[in-house]
């Protein structure tokens, strides 16, 4: 009897390898050139060294992308995303890759979770970092246009957290209202009131600053103090899930 390969680990004909990849870097590609767009024209840089950029740019996220899908020995968490450049990180000179949420939407909206798919995304992403040509003509072009392809991605990202959010029985888990409020007006401190955190030391303002990282700094210790399971309903959940993982 042949063993069922898991959805993440399915290997899919070429052809729909090569679409769905290059979904994932349609979705991601307007952010990832908005890094070397915004840092160029702030710089005031050439057109051609903005090119530039944006080809190195292209190329890193694609070898970051194959790293984390494909995995090399310890690295890589093989797991379907996509990897791309942050200003924080290009600006600091540290960590500068992170996951783009706008991929993750798309993994739901397709209902592909094959980590291959994103690793064909990574290859067109290498194979784009070496066209100068079409570098120079995304640096062309106004970046209003380049981030209107994200904008349903970032509504299906919202989507997907209300839905995860309406699984949860609040009957039974009263304290998880108290999590998501906390965890909500948390993040939302950086957006009404941009100066709130001003007092605080500048190396500390990429975390402070950014909405999505407050949200979790306050919603994973709250929700792990407030509705942290006794032993035995850890012992019957763990078993409930290597149940449902012999199904898949």
């Amino acid at each position: 009897m042949r063993q069922a390969v898991h959805p993440v680990d399915e290997v899919l004909p070429v052809p729909k390898l090569f679409a769905l990849g290059l979904q994932h870097v349609l979705v991601m590609y307007a952010n990832a050139v908005a890094v070397p767009l915004i840092l160029g024209g702030a710089l005031h840089l050439p057109k051609e060294q903005v090119a530039m950029l944006i080809n190195a740019d292209l190329f890193a996220c694609g070898i970051a992308t194959l790293i984390q899908t494909i995995g090399f020995g310890p690295f890589g968490i093989r797991l379907p995303i996509i990897m791309g450049v942050t200003i924080i990180g290009a600006i600091f000179n540290t960590f500068p890759y992170v996951s783009y949420s706008q991929n993750i939407g798309l993994v739901g909206v397709t209902g592909v979770y094959s980590r291959w798919v994103c690793v064909t995304g990574g290859v067109i992403l290498l194979v784009l970092g070496l066209i100068p040509k079409l570098a120079f003509i995304v640096a062309s072009v106004p970046q209003c246009v380049l981030g209107g392809a994200g904008f349903i991605m970032f509504g299906m990202v919202a989507a997907t957290g209300i839905k995860i959010l309406s699984t949860v029985d609040y009957a039974k888990e009263r304290n998880s209202v108290l999590v998501v409020a906390i965890s909500i007006g948390f993040g939302l401190i950086p957006i009404v009131s941009p100066g709130f955190f001003r007092i605080f030391p500048e190396v500390l303002k990429p975390i402070f600053g950014d909405g999505i990282i407050l949200t979790a700094i306050s919603a994973i210790p709250l929700n792990a103090f407030f509705n942290r399971p006794s032993r035995e309903q850890a012992e019957a959940d763990t078993f409930l899930a290597a149940q449902a993982a012999e199904h898949i």
